[in-house]
């Protein structure tokens, strides 16, 4: 059985132009159409519109950066150090926040689950995903400022509460979201299939949903009542899971595509932001009508966009599966170590298909006799 590379060199940037192929895309060439499953071009009007609006940005790339980096540090200071260093009197709330807090996440952490079970590749090791999570949570910070600072478009009725939805709320936190998953796991080893960007996001949206969720619960407890505030809560942070997991694939898109990278991430973050923010909107005037009503409608859109996400990871699952359960990946040309490399992710990937029931135990042995031939 192949070593586990990914559990140990997580911590080690891909430099190597292998890693530039998708996996599915690498095995399958030219011979099926794999546009949004590990290949990009511009089809749609939507791809049209991400290709326009990422080369509207790229000149403004350096100081987009520098202004991200002031505010991620004041907002992660604001957000979340000051008020319990300096309200003597949230102390004692702290751990039944925690412990409420911890309850309204519980179904996103069971998308979460869902989301890496139906990945057919290899499992994310541990540490890369807690590292995502972390990092979700502490750009929260971030999110909550930039929000904060155009709170006033509320007083502008219909037209200021969906501008500020749609402009500000929605994109901002999706793009944080997806920095989460940008800044570290996507430029490790573990990072190596289209799919993966998909797991990674999830988890950056359950970090930023747990701070979202800890803050309105330590803010609305005493209000509206513990048990109301942690099972609104509750609805949310599936929808950060699911938008931040539709972005994340196709950040995954982008990695395997780089000719396309810019326009692949924008689209990414444009539907991400759509479902985020039109849920948003729609709440406020739904929520009126009756907790029976706003409950329907959280499960109702919240089921749409995980239909949309599923259809992603399924297509991507589905044509993994059977590209492999054909033949392993032929190798190229390569240098001596990076050969075995190679072969190491075949042995991988052919141990994860296994496990998957795709092959028996007789074709097990026979096809990893095979790659190990080749060494």
């Amino acid at each position: 059985m192949a070593d586990d590379t990914r559990s140990t060199d997580w911590f080690e940037p891909t430099d190597d132009t292998s890693e530039t192929t998708d996996p599915v895309a690498r095995a399958t060439g030219t011979e099926r159409d794999l546009y949004g499953i590990s290949t990009w071009e511009e089809r749609t009007a939507v791809d049209r519109l991400s290709a326009t609006v990422y080369e509207t940005l790229c000149s403004n790339v350096q100081a987009t950066i520098a202004a991200l980096v002031l505010l991620i540090t004041v907002g992660t200071m604001l957000g979340i150090l000051l008020p319990f260093l300096l309200i003597s009197d949230l102390r004692p709330f702290l751990l039944p926040v925690l412990y409420l807090t911890g309850l309204s996440i519980v179904p996103a952490l069971l998308i979460v689950g869902f989301i890496w079970f139906s990945d057919g590749t290899l499992r994310e090791p541990i540490v890369p995903l807690l590292v995502t999570f972390v990092l979700g949570a502490l750009l929260a910070g971030l999110a909550a400022m930039t929000n904060g600072v155009f709170v006033f478009l509320n007083l502008l009725g219909i037209v200021g509460v969906f501008l500020l939805y749609y402009l500000i709320v929605a994109p901002v936190e999706e793009l944080v979201k997806l920095a989460a998953v940008r800044v570290f796991a996507y430029r490790t080893a573990n990072f190596s299939a289209v799919v993966d960007g998909a797991i990674y996001g999830a988890v950056a949206g359950l970090g930023f949903a747990t701070i979202e969720n800890f803050t309105y619960i330590g803010n609305f407890a005493l209000l509206i009542g513990p048990d109301t505030i942690t099972l609104i809560r509750s609805f949310s942070g599936p929808g950060h899971v699911i938008w931040s997991a539709i972005a994340g694939y196709y950040l995954g898109l982008a990695k395997y595509n780089p000719e396309h990278a810019g326009p692949i991430i924008v689209k990414g973050l444009l539907i991400a932001a759509f479902f985020h923010a039109t849920h948003n909107f729609a709440a406020v005037f739904i929520a009126p009508l009756g907790l029976g009503v706003w409950w329907t409608f959280q499960l109702s859109w919240h089921g749409i966009a995980l239909a949309y996400l599923c259809m992603l990871i399924w297509r991507y699952r589905n044509a993994y599966l059977q590209t492999y359960s054909e033949e392993p990946a032929p190798l190229e040309p390569k240098t001596e170590l990076a050969d075995t490399v190679d072969i190491d992710r075949q042995l991988e990937r052919l141990t994860s298909l296994h496990e998957h029931g795709v092959f028996t135990d007789e074709e097990f042995e026979q096809k990893h006799r095979k790659i190990r031939g080749q060494l």
